[in-house]
């Protein structure tokens, strides 16, 4: 079976989806990270302003 510039573009074709596809799923566990990251880093603060109110 010949390589052909058929299969040449197919492959191509094909690598671009494959990282088009992986740069999106990337993207969106770094945004979900991202935001839990965020929440959870609110919540600390104010229990720790809690605290500090609580002492005064």
């Amino acid at each position: 079976m010949a390589f052909s510039e058929r299969h040449a573009a197919r492959a191509t074709g094909n690598a671009a989806i494959a990282g088009a596809l992986l740069t999106f799923c990337g993207a969106a566990y770094w945004y979900t990270v991202m935001k839990v990251r965020k929440d959870e880093m609110d919540v600390a603060i104010e229990r720790r302003e809690a605290k500090a109110k609580g002492a005064r």
